[in-house]
């Protein structure tokens, strides 16, 4: 378990290196172009509650995705207790918004939608390859609100659509039992499918 941990720890230094030296010009392009290639996917266009999240250390941003007004969007909200984990609470534009203590805006007075019902959540990653993996920043909190789709028989909703930049993509990816994979990644460059079922 501390070889994978340290593993994880090493390739997490590693991406989250290579998208923060990602220029502000570079950003906003590769934001436009995956915007545009997400708006190809079948399963985004046919979404209408959306999870979505606010970027920062360098994760590519949702705002040319946003600007969809036939979509209502959603900002996760961390919670700490009992469990580290996540609800989603409806974005309301220019609401007022406030910090959490990873200094990342959520909604002050928030409309929660329960995960279950949101058709397909838009995630921030570190790292992903070509199974489906993904590396996060390593709190748990979407794999722990998300723990129900590792049931093979259970709905399919939400897809989970990752986002991140080309840079990103690493060879392969070390997991762990609880890790839960996405069904589809979307980059400047591509789409990649990852579960047939969807």
């Amino acid at each position: 378990m501390t070889v994978i941990s340290s593993e994880k720890k090493k390739l997490r230094n590693k991406y989250r290196t290579l998208r923060q030296k990602l220029s502000v010009n570079t950003q906003k392009r590769h934001a436009k172009k995956l915007a545009s290639n997400l708006n190809k996917l079948k399963a985004f266009n046919q979404a209408m509650h959306i999870g979505m999240y606010q970027a920062s250390d360098g994760e590519i941003a949702c705002d040319h995705i946003t600007r969809q007004s036939t979509k209502q969007f959603y900002l996760p909200k961390v919670l700490f207790h009992p469990k580290r984990s996540l609800l989603f609470t409806l974005w309301q534009g220019q609401k007022p918004m406030t910090k959490n203590r990873y200094g990342i805006p959520e909604m002050s007075r928030p409309k929660i939608r329960p995960i279950r019902q949101l058709d397909c959540i838009l995630m921030p990653l570190v790292a992903f390859d070509n199974q489906g993996n993904r590396l996060g920043m390593g709190g748990g909190f979407y794999d722990r609100s998300l723990a129900f789709k590792a049931n093979r028989h259970s709905r399919k909703k939400p897809l989970l659509i990752g986002l991140a930049h080309e840079c990103q993509k690493a060879s392969l990816l070390t997991t762990d039992p609880w890790d839960i994979k996405l069904d589809w990644l979307v980059t400047e460059k591509k789409i990649y499918r990852f579960n047939y079922r969807s």
